[in-house]
């Protein structure tokens, strides 16, 4: 059986690169880049819907999916952030708090 590729993991919307540039910027530690986590928020919400089908398909398989569907939640809380790049780290974290 033929799946379809998730939203998020589309190569029309950017994803792909947009990570791979992320990535390539990276110095080391995530904990000595505080800004990382706005730049997180603004790009989270493409993840929730894909986190929410793996969670599914790993219940359906037999295997735990709620850590991945309690992420795909989380990252749905950014979703008003989307692609806000003006974001700072603690705007970003405070959505999480509300």
């Amino acid at each position: 059986m033929r799946r379809e590729k998730p939203n998020g993991c589309d190569q029309t919307q950017g994803v792909r690169d947009e990570l791979l540039a992320l990535a390539q910027q990276r110095s080391g530690s995530y904990l000595s880049e505080p800004d990382y986590v706005a730049e997180m928020a603004a790009i989270a919400w493409r993840w929730s819907p894909d986190l929410t089908v793996a969670a599914s398909e790993l219940d359906a398989a037999g295997y735990p999916g709620a850590s991945v569907a309690a992420l795909a939640d989380v990252l749905d809380q950014w979703s008003e952030t989307h692609n806000n790049w003006d974001l700072t780290p603690q705007e970003a974290t405070d959505v999480l708090r509300h």
